[in-house]
């Protein structure tokens, strides 16, 4: 098996935090079992006899198929079919891995949108789906570049098979009106296609979903940028399943301001309301006591 890297920021990601020690192992393992390429063969038996060649008697397939699921919900991996074969794909890979093969050993991710467009993540049980942490979180730049390309994509990828049913472009619509402080886009590419895929069959495919969150994100003073703490959020960081969850759950929402900050009359208002609670409080107690 080939050599990976390990950073010592996997030991502070956020991403990381989210799976438990048996789905963080596994993870590890697909590192050094994928390819290249970041790719590999998603068959659970076959992930589970090479993963797992010492322990095959103790890991189960239910259990790939379980960590499979959450490494999907967190954004770690991709998963999709090529010629009714499911693979999957390390979602951060070039930004941490060396590629030294010219070619690699499985098809990509493009080729399974060239057939039929469908994805394995249909396959992996939703029986062990785990919740998104909550936490307030400052961040420093976007994972994902805006990409500001006028033309339009003319290959197969970018038209709609009978049996994809995702309205892309209806979302992009929904960002584009909503979000009127972040960067428009002007083009679905191939992978914003898959972003918004994942993230469709994630919300259980409600257009709703995608609609709270592009108002919640124009609403935040963190995620529009009007308090200059960071500027990076654009469709392709909102569309990432996992931070699209963070911003439903309330993640970014704005705090309310410290009384410190507050006017002058109105710290004084509510000095006398909290003044007036306390004295009615105090007289409640006289009344019980007697």
């Amino acid at each position: 098996m080939p050599n990976r890297i390990l950073k010592e920021s996997i030991c502070t990601s956020d991403t990381i935090a989210q799976l438990d020690p048996e789905e963080e192992i596994f993870f590890y393992r697909l590192l050094v079992m994928c390819d290249d390429y970041g790719r590999m063969d998603a068959r659970p038996a076959i992930l589970r006899a090479k993963g797992y060649p010492l322990k095959i008697d103790k890991v189960k397939e239910s259990d790939i198929n379980k960590w499979l699921n959450k490494l999907v919900k967190v954004g770690l991996i991709h998963l999709y079919e090529v010629d009714n074969k499911p693979y999957l794909y390390v979602t951060t890979w070039e930004k941490h891995q060396q590629v030294r093969a010219k070619k690699s050993k499985y098809p990509s991710p493009d080729e399974a949108q060239q057939q039929s467009d469908s994805t394995y993540n249909h396959m992996i049980s939703d029986d062990n789906i785990c919740p998104r942490e909550s936490e307030y979180e400052s961040e420093s730049k976007s994972e994902y570049e805006s990409e500001d390309i006028l033309s339009s994509e003319t290959d197969d990828t970018t038209s709609q098979t009978q049996q994809d049913k995702v309205p892309y472009q209806e979302i992009a619509n929904l960002y584009n009106d909503i979000c009127q402080s972040l960067p428009k886009i002007k083009q679905i590419t191939n992978k914003r296609k898959r972003s918004i895929k994942t993230a469709w069959h994630n919300m259980h495919e409600n257009i709703s979903a995608f609609e709270q969150a592009f108002r919640k994100a124009e609403t935040s003073d963190f995620l529009s940028g009007r308090n200059g703490k960071w500027t990076g959020c654009n469709f392709d960081w909102l569309i990432n399943s996992n931070n699209l969850v963070k911003v439903l759950e309330g993640t970014y929402d704005n705090r309310a301001a410290p009384i410190n900050d507050l006017p002058e009359n109105v710290r004084n208002a509510l000095e006398l309301v909290k003044r007036t609670e306390y004295q009615q409080g105090q007289e409640k107690s006289i009344w019980e006591v007697d």
